[in-house]
């Protein structure tokens, strides 16, 4: 390993992306995990224009894995201990239990199940595909050689320049597409739905890869018969896995998390390294005032719903070498189809019980700050009964400098400029999905905003805190920051880079969150934080005066005025000339 007195936080020893030496250790590119060799994954990824981990044939044994993951996750409630690290040891811990108990007795069976399921499914796209795209037999005749090495021979002499070998079957290619993305929705089996929908999914990337769909239906079945297996048949294999899972909790005598009758959500939502984890223990410890005033009293009933500690069961960093600090960055991937497989569970989960458990979900999703994409997806959180959201806003200065401690600790690090852009990505989000609930008439809906730039160990400042019609705010300043931090230089190689343009952060470039907040909350209270005391109130765009001594003081505050301003500037006006607004 590197000697880490060379390195520090603005300078830890890595890049923004893996390095071509060390693309094969991806988690998808390793033979214990898949059955596609490297060079066949780049191949049908070119193919049809989809991701790696896409079209790689992932083995039961990784399968078998996700799907421990899951239900520990969802199904047992895991004390997190004195610190975040304690809750991912013992997680793992049970999740290996689970691997050793359960799956690798019954390994040779999974195998053949799975193995079964394959060959069914790939009947079942052949005879498919036979009826839509390649109904003429003949065409296979004309092809010497099969498979995806007569795709690239023909695509080989085809830059050469000669003549396309292959008959164009672009006839009515959009609307097979649209019918089986049509059968994929109203499909109630399982398996057939994934079928129709991945296969769309397939056929759509080879059309918008070439401008129609090339005559090579066995690569057009392998790829699609890999996602079907990958998404379906880790779905079937968990199935038949959880009964096990649930005698190992029981047997260990661990606490299941049983449906709620009304549940609820506790989301946490930051940049990476923000301390949302950190923030997840505390909650553990004792709840915030505002969730005891809601009833929240604490989470021994809830599930963690936390991807981020199942890394080091996905890869092992002791074997990394020189590639140890890319450890996030080569599970990135993978993880990111966990995360997705957590939806599909929660929505099985829900159809299966008209019911959720409660939950305290920390994760960092690029989509769950996307109001399209979750009206596009299952959205859990919209079956819950109430939603409760913090949001943690932290200084990217100090975002790097906690994560590469973090990384010090944990092994995972991240670049610099990594860190900035999900900085970015954050606090661009933190606005859009508050927003999104706020519009919403359901799930009930509460919100904390807190400051985490303290001292490690402190508490976070609360700064804000409401539901959809009132909003009490301590901290004008913090919430102008969360547009500020989105104006960071993610190429700054020192703290003295990282903002370029200075005036982009005065208070009058900040206010758009603010104003949103108040064209769209019917009250919102301004508090001092020591007091508590309520020194203004904002309503319908007018601002009244509750305490003219505080508010006096809190005008000198250059955010503060900035926002005043904003809300009713001629209120401020006829206050600094000394006339009286209603106090």
């Amino acid at each position: 390993m590197d000697d880490q007195q060379e390195f520090n936080a603005w300078n830890p020893g890595m890049r923004g992306v893996v390095p071509p030496e060390h693309e094969n250790l991806f988690t998808y590119f390793n033979p214990e995990n898949v059955d596609t060799s490297r060079k066949d994954a780049f191949e049908l990824s070119d193919f049809c224009g989809l991701k790696l981990l896409d079209v790689v044939s992932v083995k039961p044994e990784r399968l078998l894995l996700h799907e421990a993951f899951l239900r520990t996750m969802v199904r047992v409630h895991i004390d997190d201990g004195d610190n975040y690290l304690v809750f991912g040891k013992r997680f793992r811990e049970l999740t290996k239990n689970i691997m050793d108990e359960a799956v690798a007795p019954r390994m040779d069976e999974f195998k053949q199940k799975h193995d079964a399921l394959r060959d069914d499914i790939s009947n079942t796209i052949k005879k498919l595909l036979e009826e839509t795209y390649f109904p003429q037999p003949k065409a296979h005749e004309e092809l010497k050689k099969t498979g995806i090495s007569a795709f690239f021979s023909s695509i080989a002499s085809w830059k050469k320049g000669d003549a396309p070998k292959t008959p164009d079957v672009s006839v009515g290619d959009s609307n097979h597409v649209a019918i089986f993305r049509q059968r994929a929705a109203e499909e109630s089996d399982e398996k057939m739905k994934s079928v129709y929908k991945n296969l769309a999914t397939v056929c759509e990337g080879v059309g918008t890869r070439f401008g129609r769909m090339v005559h090579n239906p066995d690569v057009v079945n392998k790829i699609a018969t890999n996602m079907v297996c990958n998404e379906y048949g880790s779905y079937m294999l968990g199935q038949e896995l959880e009964p096990d899972v649930d005698a190992i909790v029981q047997s260990l005598g661990l606490r299941s998390v049983p449906m709620a009758q009304k549940s609820i959500i506790i989301s946490l939502k930051g940049a990476s390294a923000s301390g949302k984890s950190s923030f997840r223990t505390s909650l553990s410890k004792g709840m915030t005032d505002y969730m005891q005033d809601c009833g929240l009293d604490d989470l021994s009933d809830f599930a963690m719903i936390s991807p981020d500690v199942c890394r080091k069961m996905m890869i092992d960093y002791d074997s990394l070498g020189d590639a140890y600090k890319y450890a996030g960055m080569l599970t990135a991937e993978e993880l990111q189809v966990i995360d997705q497989k957590v939806d599909r569970y929660l929505r099985e989960t829900y159809n299966q019980n008209n019911a959720l458990p409660n939950m305290l979900i920390d994760r960092f999703r690029f989509d769950t700050f996307s109001a399209e994409e979750n009206e596009r997806v299952f959205n859990f959180v919209s079956k819950a009964d109430a939603l409760h959201m913090c949001f943690i806003v932290t200084d990217p200065a100090e975002i790097v400098e906690r994560g590469y401690n973090r990384g010090l600790e944990t092994g995972r690090y991240r670049s610099v400029d990594d860190f900035l852009a999900l900085s970015i990505e954050a606090h661009k989000g933190i606005p859009s999905k508050f927003m999104q609930w706020l519009k919403r008439d359901e799930p009930e809906f509460r919100y904390e905003f807190f400051n985490n730039n303290v001292p490690k160990g402190e508490p976070q400042d609360l700064v804000a805190y409401g539901d959809r019609h009132s909003m009490r705010i301590y901290d004008v300043s913090t919430l102008l920051d969360i547009e500020r931090y989105r104006k960071v230089n993610i190429n700054a190689k020192t703290l003295n880079d990282l903002y370029l343009d200075k005036k982009a952060l005065e208070p009058s470039e900040n206010v758009g969150f603010l104003k949103s907040c108040v064209a769209g909350i019917d009250q919102i209270e301004f508090a001092d934080p020591q007091s508590d005391i309520v020194f203004a109130i904002s309503s319908k765009g007018s601002l009244k005066v509750t305490d003219a001594s505080l508010f006096a003081e809190k005008l000198q505050d250059e955010d503060f005025f900035a926002v005043m301003r904003e809300i009713d500037a001629q209120a401020v006006t006829q206050f600094q000339m000394g006339s009286d607004l209603d106090i």
